[in-house]
Formats: C-alpha cells, structure tokens, sequence
C-alpha cells in the first residue's frame, strides 16, 4: 500500500494524518527513509509538528558532495607583482605563451592564457591600473574611470570659456544625467578637483604671453652659477593704519578668509568671525619703498614725503637719481667685490 504525507493545520500547531491511495507495498519507500518513518509513527502519537517539519526539512537538504550541490573551493591567484610582469613583458613584445611561462600565482604554479589574457584586458581598459586587487562587496561605481577621465577633460577644455558647474557637466556629457547632482560631485573630488575661487592675479593677453614664456624657458636653461649674479629690483607700497579701527582691521586680515564656526551659522556674525573691511589692504597711510635683493639680501629705500603727508611717487628722474645714489653700495653689499652683476626688473 503506498501513503503520502499530508499536513493539516490545527490551532497553534499542526498534525500529519496519512492517506491511504491505493494497495502497493510501501515498505521499501518508509524503511529507505527512517526519518519518513519516524514522521509518520509520531503522526499516530498525537505529538506536535514543528518538529516533524524539522525533520521534513532537514531531509531535503542535499549534504555536500551530493550531485548538484556547489562546493566553494579556493585557488590561487596572481598578484599585484606578477599582473605588472605580465604588463611589462606584452609592452616589451612578449608573446602571450612566454608571459604564461615567466610569471607564477602565489602556489607557484603557472598562470593560463585566460588568466594572462584577462591581466591585459584590463590594463588596455584602464592604464591608470596598477595590478591591485579588485575590491569584493559593495555595490560597483556609478561612473567608470573612463567616464571620470571624460568629465576631467570637460572641465580643463571648456573652464575658461563657460562658467563650469555641476549642471553644465550633466548638459553637456549625455552619461551625467543618469547619477545625481552629488554623484557628479564626487566624482570632480575624486579627479583632484575642487571649487575654488580664482587667484586675483593680473593676466597676460596676446604676444606679450609669448614673449615671457619663451624668457622663462630661457632662464629655466641658465646654470646656477649665471642665476647667483642676479639682483632684482622693485618697488612697493604699504599702508600704514591711522586709527585703532583700521589697525584691527589689518590684524584680522592677517588672520586669513577661512576660520573653524559653527556649521549651522549660529556665530557668524560673533566679532572674532566677522571678516575685516574690503578696503583694509589698501586703507591707510600710505608708505612706498624701493630696493634691490640679490644673493639673500634685501636692500631698501623709503621714498620721502611730498608735503601732503604722503609718499612721492616714482618716476624716471627719481628712479634714475636712485640708481647712481644707492645701487653701487646696495651691490656691495649684496655680492662684496664681485664686479658683474645681472640686474633685473619690471618693465
């Protein structure tokens, strides 16, 4: 007679009841599986289910080794050493099947072709690869080193003929849209990039760049011995403070623009926050000095008053009177006895 399992639930628990189908000789099936067995006498007893379900379970589970059932083995790899023979070695011309044989895995057995094959792959798809191991777990970026490489070259070619945000890089690289605003971001910190102000300097037009490129790669050939002659000169001003205002006004522009506060702006306005006045460079009384520094030395003159309680200023007939005044002693002593010295100025 053969029986089948069948499950009925009852309250809290559950019971097994048999039913009987039909009259073929079930013994060979029960006695094959005592579990089977054991499920179905304890059926008869009345006793609880979660544990026949236990059972149930535990028998279709397939033990290890059986057909079928996956067994997780380790296999030794290449390392970071050997990707970078392997890379060397096709750069140099090295035909894949001599790779195979010079580089090991770290059981020092040889590597496949596959495998050698799967090193230069890589490499050819990113250069920047340095053999590391590929970092398990997580889930992948959303933009590939290619990708980054292509919004790096965006913001170089196009920084100083747009203003280049997060916005105009997701209009003009279609690949940008699918990621957030912040996936872009991070991806521009990533690459060395920042948001930064631009330096105030004063920016050279036309022939003028040329012409002081091509004198700065001529200096850059000098040797060290010509460049220990020169002696530069120029002028400058500085501005000394009249009050006690704009006294404290320098010292906190000595402090510098950036400063640790809160982040939610609570102590903004605190006054050892609050910034000094846009004038404070420039803001005082003025004081305009000349000199020369050459050899480590610095040699100065400081123009006097014109009667107004200010500095004159430097034109041809001062400059040329300063020369023949000061610059044989300044040279003296800056460079001793040394009778040529190169002397360079602005123009």
């Amino acid at each position: 007679m053969t029986c089948s399992v069948v499950s009925r639930s009852v309250g809290q628990g559950s019971h097994l009841d048999l039913v009987f189908v039909s009259t073929v000789d079930c013994r060979r099936h029960l006695w094959s599986k005592p579990l089977v067995l054991a499920t179905v006498l304890l059926s008869f007893l009345g006793l609880c289910s979660p544990f026949c379900q236990m059972g149930l379970s535990r028998m279709q589970k397939k033990p290890a080794g059986v057909k079928g059932v996956k067994v997780k083995t380790k296999f030794a790899r290449l390392d970071s050493f050997a990707r970078g023979m392997s890379i060397g070695a096709s750069l140099a011309g090295m035909p894949r099947k001599d790779i195979r044989t010079l580089v090991t895995k770290t059981d020092q057995s040889k590597p496949t072709l596959r495998a050698i094959d799967g090193v230069l792959a890589t490499y050819r798809a990113d250069p920047s690869w340095r053999g590391q191991d590929s970092k398990a777990g997580g889930r992948p970026p959303a933009l590939t080193a290619a990708e980054k490489m292509q919004l790096k070259k965006l913001v170089f070619a196009e920084r100083a003929k747009a203003k280049v945000t997060v916005p105009y890089c997701q209009k003009r690289l279609p690949f940008l849209r699918l990621v957030s605003e912040e996936t872009v971001r991070q991806a521009l910190l990533a690459c060395g990039l920042a948001w930064l102000v631009r330096r105030a300097k004063r920016r050279i037009y036309g022939p003028d760049k040329k012409q002081r490129v091509t004198y700065s790669n001529w200096v850059k050939r000098q040797p060290q011995e010509e460049l220990d002659e020169w002696a530069y000169t120029d002028g400058t001003t500085w501005y000394l403070a009249r009050t006690m205002n704009e006294l404290t006004d320098k010292e906190t522009l000595g402090l510098g623009k950036f400063v640790w506060r809160m982040a939610n702006g609570k102590d903004g306005l605190w006054e050892e926050n609050v910034g000094p006045s846009c004038y404070a460079k420039s803001q005082g009384l003025p004081v305009k000095i000349w000199g020369l520094f050459g050899n480590g030395r610095l040699e100065y003159f400081v123009l006097p008053k014109d009667g107004t309680n200010k500095t004159t200023n430097m034109n041809g007939a001062r400059y040329n009177k300063l020369v023949k005044t000061h610059f044989a002693k300044w040279r003296r002593s800056c460079f001793g006895r040394k009778a040529r010295v190169f002397l360079v100025k602005d123009q």
